[in-house]
């Protein structure tokens, strides 16, 4: 779906439970960031670039994925089992979100991908946890994760890599698939 008109459009998508839903690419210029409000759907796959204002995830069965470039604004989710990927190069989500999804949550799928959690985020619902690959990144702002799984080159950073003083790091479940160290750099 892309905006035509120089107006705010939103889209809203309400597939049933058991029907998919699939979107090229959804945006316009940055002053014309319409919202994406998913009612009900089992799985949703945005395949090309996605720019909006507000995208709230009501209900969903089993998936919601950003698989190219993507910018929200504003994400919100409500509980349940379906899981949220972001597997395009470049992901910015500006607020501090929360996902209540439990199906977990996947930053990247690729090494080279960019994930930044403008104003932070908490991931700690679900057993699944959080999946990364590549690098997550806030503006000095707290990162929560709960069950992370390592699937590639990853890294985490909460300077944002611009000199900022940082923030916490909370790392509450288990982690998988890397070696954490607790200082800067290993030492002798």
């Amino acid at each position: 779906y892309k905006r035509q008109t120089s107006l705010n459009s939103n889209l809203i998508l309400n597939s049933g439970l058991t029907d998919d839903v699939f979107i090229a690419s959804y945006g316009g210029d940055l002053d014309d960031q319409g919202d994406i409000q998913i009612l009900n759907s089992d799985e949703t796959l945005f395949s090309g670039t996605v720019d909006a204002g507000t995208v709230t995830i009501s209900n969903a069965s089993t998936s919601v994925t950003f698989a190219d470039d993507t910018a929200i604004v504003s994400l919100a989710t409500a509980g349940g089992a379906y899981s949220i990927n972001f597997h395009g190069n470049s992901t910015t989500i500006d607020n501090n979100v929360a996902f209540a999804n439990s199906g977990g949550v996947t930053f990247g799928n690729d090494a080279g991908d960019d994930i930044e959690l403008r104003a932070g985020a908490t991931a700690t619902s679900g057993v699944i946890g959080v999946n990364l690959s590549g690098s997550v990144r806030s503006l000095g702002n707290i990162l929560t994760i709960g069950n992370l799984t390592v699937t590639n080159d990853a890294s985490i950073d909460t300077t944002s890599g611009v000199g900022l003083a940082g923030a916490a790091l909370n790392l509450t479940g288990f982690v998988q698939g890397c070696l954490l160290y607790t200082s800067p750099s290993p030492r002798d």
